[in-house]
């Protein structure tokens, strides 16, 4: 499973489809490989050495031109002198699953993003909701929004103000 955008380099994702293209073919030790040329298109400056040590580590043998831009395979290989990579090369970008797993997984996700859309759609309704209300009475929406925001100023400011005419209503007796 690849996450994000694209396939980025490095990662191994060519390394481990080719490994799986190499230990099935060991199925039949016998079977030719067909000839592999390498374009010169994928052999520019910074791709060259990336690509013809993906193949080689596969022990596939080519015969390059002088600037190893491109190549053919020998055209006498066996799939038995394929040599698969170990899982560690590719292991740790990638994980295998299980077909049950995988679709367990997507069912998951499923049913968590139907969640989330679920809520959102639900806040989108109270808001929307909310704005026929600020429409339909703004100076009552006005109020309302400045009690919920500062309801606690405007107790301790009635507060205090009752406690303040009660003792000038006191004193100026």
């Amino acid at each position: 499973m690849v996450n994000g955008e694209g396939i980025p380099r490095g990662a191994h994702i060519g390394t481990y489809l080719l490994d799986e293209v190499v230990r099935w073919a060991k199925q039949w030790p016998t079977a030719q490989v067909r000839q592999i040329s390498l374009s010169t298109v994928d052999g520019s400056d910074e791709n060259r050495e990336r690509r013809n040590r993906l193949y080689e580590q596969f022990g596939i043998v080519f015969e390059y031109t002088p600037d190893r831009r491109s190549g053919v395979s020998l055209s006498t290989m066996v799939a038995a002198q394929l040599t698969p990579v170990a899982p560690e090369v590719w292991g740790e970008n990638i994980e295998e699953w299980g077909l049950v797993e995988y679709l367990r997984h997507g069912c998951a996700q499923i049913k968590d993003l139907s969640y989330s859309n679920n809520r959102l759609e639900r806040v989108r309704r109270d808001l929307v909701a909310e704005i026929e209300a600020a429409r339909a009475r703004p100076l009552r929406w006005a109020c309302r929004q400045l009690w919920m925001r500062y309801q606690f100023n405007i107790l301790v400011i009635f507060f205090v103000t009752c406690v303040g005419v009660m003792m000038w209503a006191k004193l100026s007796q």
